[in-house]
């Protein structure tokens, strides 16, 4: 989806690339199967772009109704499509909100993923937007489930890591890192990591290089993810996650990989996102 003016420009300027390249391709004589199925691609791509070019444009030129959204999933993408229908550029509505335009370029390149309910709250009120009745009760009732979920997180962690040393056969004594524990012998590692629950069923985790080092350094290290504070216990050896890191998502920053973990429980999904055009990782085995 285009977000910007920006990215608008540099879509068109892509779809003219491939424009010239069609053109090169229809004038040129390659090998049939090389020509057909390379047309095909660029047509592929060229359809895709168009489509993302006439949604911005149609959106630059309506409005958003009011509506009933059936899922709060379906917020972050509404309040942009919102934004775009007011000529309200992210520079504008960061203006109005009073944080920098580089918050609200995050936020959106993210799908507010990391923004509280209170603060899409806000968004939606800035952008007057009208959420439904229904709406407001789901993001309030999910904003107290969050006030809950932090009184009891130190409760939850304590019993999650008990329940990994039961599973494991050990005491784990917690490590200089808040996320680490490690045997009185040194033998097995754990990094545990928790999420909220994002949507329903899917919970995000960041797994980060230091983290990467501590259950190398170890015999035997473990990741493990709590999926919500009442949720399931996902425990991974780290001889089983290092080949999996080449097939999810992750960013870089001062030269070190982060890797973004996308689990998604229940409806007999249990598995790990992996990029697009890859099937998904299992982890039903893993879950204790």
């Amino acid at each position: 989806m285009i977000k910007n003016e920006m990215q608008y420009k540099i879509t068109k300027a892509k779809l003219k690339d491939l424009e010239r390249s069609l053109k090169v391709f229809r004038e040129v004589k390659y090998p049939k199967k090389i020509d057909r199925k390379a047309m095909d691609a660029i047509k592929s791509l060229m359809d895709d772009l168009e489509k993302e070019i006439r949604e911005y444009e149609k959106l630059k030129n309506e409005k958003v109704p009011t509506l009933a959204l059936e899922s709060l999933k379906d917020l972050p993408d509404i309040l942009v499509r919102c934004r775009i229908s007011q000529g309200m550029t992210q520079k504008q509505l960061a203006d109005k909100l009073g944080m920098p335009a580089t918050q609200i370029q995050r936020y959106e390149s993210e799908d507010y993923r990391r923004v509280s309910f209170g603060t899409l709250l806000h968004i939606s009120h800035t952008l007057k937007f009208d959420l439904d009745k229904g709406t407001r009760a789901r993001i309030n009732s999910k904003m107290e489930e969050k006030k809950v979920s932090k009184k009891i997180n130190k409760i939850t962690r304590e019993q999650r890591i008990k329940r990994i040393e039961s599973k494991l056969d050990c005491k784990l004594i917690k490590d200089s890192r808040a996320t680490s524990y490690i045997d009185n012998e040194n033998n097995i590692g754990v990094v545990f990591l928790v999420s909220r629950e994002y949507e329903e069923g899917h919970y995000w985790f960041t797994f980060q290089p230091h983290q990467k080092e501590i259950l190398l350094d170890c015999i035997n290290g473990y990741l493990g993810l709590g999926c919500g504070f009442e949720k399931s216990i996902i425990l991974i050896p780290i001889i089983d996650l290092i080949p999996w890191l080449d097939r999810v998502n992750f960013t870089e920053r001062q030269g070190e990989l982060r890797y973004h973990l996308h689990v998604d429980i229940g409806n007999d999904k249990d598995s790990i996102r992996t990029l697009k055009g890859l099937e998904s990782i299992p982890i039903l085995e893993y879950l204790i």
